[in-house]
């Protein structure tokens, strides 16, 4: 009796969490190690896929991020930045669509996907890359280069030393700091 009420606890948490009963993926082993998937993905998770976007539904979910009445597994652009779901997956697990900036919010449903400031379509608007919080690479973030005026997309051009700026994270953890000139 007590094995069967376990195996019905373990069966109800699959199914809540839009996942199969079985530990092996439904798309098979991803990892090549033999057994469940290893490799960050999510173990049993059916690749069911209604809007053909690489992104399985359970990993979608029926949120609506860009609130245009339409659930994520069945919306072509979840986070309405203009950038289709299938581009912003960036995976072939489709259980572990991609977070760029590790913030727990999947790039299809994240309208900054690289955390730097600028929204996604911001970025493609700008002609910067927006899984990169710095796209030409010289140590300045897209969002200061932008606002100092000079180019995103050129490592020769950044902010001059004699300008002063900083970058303060809007999503980090609060903490009070005496701000120095001199």
């Amino acid at each position: 009796m007590r094995r069967l009420v376990r195996f019905g606890l373990v069966l109800s948490l699959a199914l809540m969490l839009g996942c199969t009963a079985s530990r092996r993926p439904a798309t098979g082993d991803r990892d090549g190690g033999g057994g469940g998937d290893t490799d960050g993905g999510t173990d049993g998770c059916e690749a069911v896929d209604s809007d053909g976007d690489g992104i399985a539904d359970a990993a979608e979910g029926d949120g609506d991020p860009d609130g245009d009445g339409v659930p994520s597994h069945t919306d072509d652009d979840s986070d309405g930045d203009g950038i289709p779901d299938s581009e912003e997956a960036r995976t072939t697990d489709p259980c572990s669509p991609a977070d760029t900036d590790g913030d727990g919010t999947p790039d299809f449903a994240d309208a900054d996907s690289d955390n730097d400031g600028l929204t996604d379509r911001e970025e493609r608007e700008r002609g910067t890359d927006p899984y990169n919080a710095d796209s030409d690479g010289d140590g300045f973030t897209d969002l200061a280069e932008d606002a100092a005026g000079t180019d995103p997309g050129d490592p020769a051009s950044g902010i001059p030393e004699t300008d002063f700026f900083v970058v303060l994270p809007y999503n980090g953890p609060h903490e009070d700091r005496i701000l120095r000139f001199g």
